[in-house]
């Protein structure tokens, strides 16, 4: 950027810190949005952990109670067939 002074003499504009502040900014920004996004992965991960030990703990309970049925089942008693006295 050109500047014109009082005299009309033009001079160069200082710009060396605020582009590295723009510069800096820039890198922060990147720095926090990485951070977000390994902050978002591993969210996923402990969810997609957390729904699986949720299925198996609903298949083992369903396991549970076929086994309870069934032992009740032949807990049951029973005359035997006439052939077996």
């Amino acid at each position: 950027m050109v500047r014109i002074s009082a005299d009309g003499s033009a001079r160069r504009a200082r710009r060396g810190e605020s582009g590295q502040a723009l510069l800096i900014a820039l890198l922060a920004l990147f720095l926090a949005s990485m951070a977000a996004g390994f902050v978002a992965e591993d969210l996923a991960l402990r969810e997609s952990a957390l729904q699986e030990e949720i299925a198996r703990a609903h298949v083992r309970g369903l396991l549970d109670g076929a086994v309870a049925e069934g032992l009740a089942y032949l807990s049951i008693p029973r005359p035997l067939p006439a052939g077996m006295r």
